[in-house]
Formats: C-alpha cells, structure tokens, sequence
C-alpha cells in the first residue's frame, strides 16, 4: 500500500485487516481515482502457496473531510462506504451516502 501512494498521502492498518490511507488536498474524485488504481493492482496480484495461487479483492469506503468534522465521523462515513461496498458485492469503491455527517 505504501508503495502504491504518493509521498504526501500516510497509510497505516487501522484494524485487524482495515487499512486507512489520509490523503491531504484530495477530494471524492481523486481519492476515487488512486482507490480505483489500487484496487485494481491488488486485484491482479497473485501469491504463489503450495496449496496454488491465492487471489484477492478489496473493498473500499472513502469519505472527504470537512470543516468541523470530527475524525471520529470522519472514520464512520469511510466505514459506511466500506459497508456498502462489501455490503453491494466486494471489490468495490463506495462513498458513504450521507457523506456530509459532521459530528
């Protein structure tokens, strides 16, 4: 993941398999874009095993910061969007619906 993104983007694990990626100055569309771009490489990415080639999908939820969001509704709005997208059938990009939740 980190090899994937831009120097001023900062991705960590925020969970057990959930990853969160903070991208400054970048709205809905260009978060959509690199998310996109990334879910795509994951996608043709084959590990060798002795039991034969494990494939993967990923599902991503993406919410925009606003003035007087807190991190927590931040969170919870990307959380709602990775709901959706496993929710509509995985290996999906999915914005909460009510992105504009503020507290």
């Amino acid at each position: 993941l980190q090899q994937s993104v831009r120097s001023s983007d900062i991705a960590f694990r925020y969970g057990g398999e959930e990853f969160a990626l903070i991208m400054p100055e970048t709205g809905i569309k260009g978060a959509t874009r690199l998310t996109e771009r990334l879910r795509s490489e994951i996608e043709k990415r084959r590990v060798e095993t002795h039991s034969g080639d494990l494939r993967m999908t990923v599902s991503i939820g993406i919410a925009q910061f606003r003035s007087g969001m807190s991190s927590e509704a931040l969170l919870g709005n990307a959380d709602e969007g990775l709901y959706n997208a496993k929710h509509n059938g995985r290996n999906q990009i999915q914005s909460a619906p009510r992105e504009q939740k503020l507290t």
